[in-house]
Formats: structure tokens, sequence, C-alpha cells
């Protein structure tokens, strides 16, 4: 299980933070290695601090599975779109079913 909002994160090379703290902590030691976020996903501009950046840019998509994340940074979680994902399920392997009906956008659709 995982926010689907989350995963955005990973799709642009974005660092997920674990919390409000953390992202600032993350921006300040960017900022304090001259690094500019448009230019992490540059991969022809290299450098110690660069790969650094992108070494925690990439740990930090392992936050991405299990809703056991922070609820406050990214918002409660019953309000939140959660999706699944997996390789392969055989019919065997559902034990139930529903009809899923989403919410309502706030458009009214």
């Amino acid at each position: 299980m995982s926010d689907f909002d989350d995963w955005h994160f990973a799709l642009n090379y974005w660092y997920l933070p674990e919390d409000e703290g953390d992202s600032d902590s993350f921006d300040a030691w960017c900022a304090s290695r001259g690094l500019e976020f448009s230019k992490l996903q540059d991969w022809r501009i290299d450098g110690r601090n660069y790969q650094e950046a992108r070494r925690r840019i990439e740990r930090s998509w392992t936050r991405l599975l299990g809703v056991d994340r922070n609820a406050g940074f990214g918002g409660d979680w019953s309000k939140r779109t959660l999706q699944a994902t997996f390789w392969e399920l055989k019919r065997d392997q559902v034990l139930s079913h529903e009809l899923f009906m989403p919410r309502a956008d706030a458009t009214g659709r």
C-alpha cells in the first residue's frame, strides 16, 4: 500500500521527506552546499555534493511503500488516495471483492 500522491516524488525525482522538519533539513543541506534543486535532475552536472544529494533523494523513496508514514505531513490518511501495486493477482487469490465508488471531487464528479 502506498499514497498515490507520494509517487510523484519519485516520478519527478524529488526528495520525499518524513515530515516538515525533514523537508526543511534537506533544503538547508542542499543550500549549504550550493546545490540548485533544478540541477539535481541534470545528470550532466556531476560532483560529490550532487551525487550525495541524489543518493539521499533515492533513499527517501523507501518511504513510498507502506502507509505508516507521518500522516501529519501529508494529511489525514482517511482523506488521502491509497493504492496497491503488485506484479500479479490470480483469481484464486481473491477472497472477496466489492464495487469501488470514488468520492466526488471539488467539481462534484
